[in-house]
């Protein structure tokens, strides 16, 4: 699965981050420049996609970190400090970010602004790839997953009807409108799509940010490499 949309920094709309625009042309639906964020604070978890995304949209207006302030809350309790007036600018992730949109908070800069797209990946661990008869398994298990794929882009109906199926099994409150917006943000990958993407860029992306942030070590980045194969998904994809 694919998606950034929803992935976002928030400000409130009369704040005078949300007020400019077009400060780097790159990324023309960024909101804020240079002068209006430094010395903002910012509320998110420390760690997490939405400090990637904090640190991202700091680039591209020419700043880092230490021209802001960083509060470290998870989404929930981060929503509710915004939402009693804490904080300039908030990261937020759905449902939370819908939450957002509804009280009138402004996108200032999300993932989908800054092209970074989130892509869920799936992992097997080192065992299962050494026996032979497991590995069969996990070539007709990715066959079976794009097969899926297919149909949940094809039937939106169904997909919200299975979402709205999980959040009742897990004891989540169903929102029919926020389940809408939830399927409306992504994208599952399928056969297609894989031919013509590179298998793992996402992770690699991360694995600069989490050793950037001092959580990935040195010596284990050359793993991003040797650890990511096409072995399996080349079967799949073959004609």
């Amino acid at each position: 699965m694919e998606a950034s949309d929803g992935i976002a920094l928030y400000a409130r709309a009369d704040s005078p981050i949300a007020q400019v625009s077009g400060a780097n042309p790159d990324y023309p639906e960024l909101l804020g420049d240079a002068d209006t964020v430094r010395g903002a604070s910012f509320i998110l978890d420390i760690g997490t996609i939405k400090h990637l995304n904090e640190l991202k949209y700091l680039e591209a207006l020419g700043l880092d970190d230490t021209a802001v302030s960083t509060i470290n809350m998870d989404t929930s309790q981060g929503y509710q400090a915004f939402l009693a007036g804490e904080g300039d600018i908030v990261g937020l992730m759905p449902p939370f970010s819908f939450m957002a949109v509804d009280n009138g908070w402004v996108n200032v800069g999300g993932l989908k602004q800054l092209g970074i797209p989130v892509v869920d990946m799936m992992i097997a661990n080192a065992a299962s790839l050494a026996d032979e008869e497991t590995s069969a398994l996990i070539v007709k298990f990715l066959d079976a997953v794009y097969e899926a794929n297919e149909a949940l882009n094809n039937d939106p109906e169904m997909t919200k009807a299975l979402l709205a199926q999980y959040y009742t099994e897990n004891a989540s409150e169903v929102d029919e409108e926020n389940i809408a917006q939830d399927v409306g943000r992504v994208h599952f990958l399928t056969k297609d799509d894989m031919r013509q993407r590179q298998n793992g860029e996402f992770l690699k992306v991360m694995a600069d940010f989490m050793h950037g942030t001092g959580k990935v070590e040195d010596s284990k980045l050359p793993l991003f490499e040797t650890n990511i194969t096409d072995q399996y998904l080349a079967q799949v994809l073959e004609p």
